[in-house]
């Protein structure tokens, strides 16, 4: 049986308004991979979101880095992208970003899980 990757959770953001914001910023020194988003729609009536990962450390959040666009979470229900296991998530690279999206002010709530890279201490890039 295969079973979905978790990891640690690294961020949670409910945004408080319409346009695309970072949902994450990986460390500038180090890569991350996420495992596991989950988009909790608290409200009664059908929101969209939005997810978009720009991996060159800015913060596009348009259609050119849209994972998933414009997707319906039906009213009090729930998204989950999640990786198969540990290796097969979205890696980003050190700095870049994880954008997130609704389309209603504080209708839901992104939960981010995933690894971040370990490095030895004192150990090089």
């Amino acid at each position: 049986m295969i079973r979905p990757a978790i990891g640690a959770q690294i961020a949670q953001t409910r945004p408080a308004g319409t346009s695309a914001v970072a949902g994450y910023t990986a460390p500038s020194q180090q890569a991350v991979e996420i495992t596991s988003v989950f988009v909790a729609n608290t409200t009664g009536s059908d929101v969209q979101m939005s997810l978009y990962h720009d991996n060159a450390g800015g913060s596009t959040f348009d259609q050119t880095t849209a994972l998933y666009y414009t997707v319906t979470v039906p009213g009090n229900s729930s998204f989950t992208l999640s990786s198969e296991s540990m290796g097969m998530g979205i890696v980003l690279s050190p700095s870049a970003q994880l954008g997130v999206q609704s389309s209603v002010s504080n209708a839901l709530t992104f939960t981010i899980y995933g690894a971040v890279e370990s490095r030895a201490p004192g150990g090089g890039i």
